[in-house]
């Protein structure tokens, strides 16, 4: 998530960078958790660090993000609020306003081509490009794209690729190798140079 993005979410739902900060660790801490995303620290013990070495976070704040829709909080003594961040859990409002949905993959899925013309002979038949695992691309789209708006970046990238007959990878490869990055590297090429170039 770029930080412009980052503001773009504060701006949206008028909320400080400290805020913001404990709504994505504790969606970080979800992810990891679920098995989405691998971390190599847990989430909530930077929310907890964060909470004893800086300054917890106030009830204020707290109430604020209730209000707002964006945290539920399920400690049951009101006192322990600042304290106790792994009794808080970040709602579908904020998770679908800054992280990747499984239904993005499926659409990631669906707009990435099923068969291109065979290399060696355009006779012989079609070479499949979905013959991967379905659940282990998703878990790697999920690991590399993790934000609505890169989803929508990669979307317009393949899309981009595709319209241009440059894609011809196996989606598996293409998702593995972070395929995108080549795409915007080819596309930001004056027109004349990218004629025969295909993702592979």
């Amino acid at each position: 998530m770029t930080a412009n993005q980052m503001i773009d979410v504060m701006i949206k739902f008028q909320i400080t960078a400290r805020q913001f900060m404990l709504l994505m660790l504790l969606e970080i801490d979800r992810q990891e958790q679920s098995g989405q995303i691998a971390g190599d620290s847990s989430a909530i013990a930077q929310v907890y660090k964060f909470a004893e070495g800086v300054e917890k976070w106030s009830f204020e704040e707290i109430d604020d993000l209730v209000a707002k829709g964006l945290l539920v909080d399920h400690n049951t003594n009101a006192q322990q609020r600042g304290s106790y961040p792994d009794h808080f859990e970040v709602t579908e409002l904020f998770i679908s306003a800054v992280m990747s949905t499984w239904t993005d993959f499926e659409e990631f899925w669906e707009a990435y081509p099923s068969f291109v013309d065979n290399f060696d002979d355009f006779r012989a038949p079609k070479i499949p490009l979905k013959a991967s695992d379905f659940d282990d691309v998703q878990a790697k789209y999920r690991k590399y794209v993790r934000t609505a708006a890169k989803h929508q970046k990669v979307l317009e990238l393949l899309k981009w690729g595709v319209k241009n007959d440059h894609v011809k990878m196996n989606i598996g490869k293409f998702v593995g190798s972070r395929g995108w990055d080549q795409l915007q590297e080819l596309r930001s090429q004056p027109s004349s140079s990218r004629q025969s170039v295909t993702i592979m």
